[in-house]
């Protein structure tokens, strides 16, 4: 059974594809609202979706490489960069 992504899922996750992954790097809502041009709510839905999927990854207490507190944000998980990449 395939997974039906909405347009708006596929553009956050096309984003966290490029720029994120779940081992060590992860983004913000704002970086993903810039380059999909979507609102903070949706951004949020579908990650949150996705995530129940195991398309993406949620994690919190991130940190810089200079130690600075910056919050929580998503990853593409493996099973997401794997379904990107035989779609290409």
């Amino acid at each position: 059974m395939g997974i039906t992504l909405s347009l708006n899922e596929r553009k956050v996750l096309t984003y966290l594809v490029k720029n994120t992954n779940e081992d060590d790097c992860y983004s913000h809502f704002a970086p993903i609202m810039r380059e999909t041009g979507l609102d903070r709510n949706i951004v949020r839905r579908a990650c949150r979706r996705m995530a129940r999927y195991g398309l993406t990854a949620y994690d919190k207490g991130l940190c810089s490489e200079d130690g600075d507190f910056l919050g929580a944000g998503y990853a593409a998980t493996r099973l997401a960069h794997l379904s990107m990449e035989e779609k290409e």
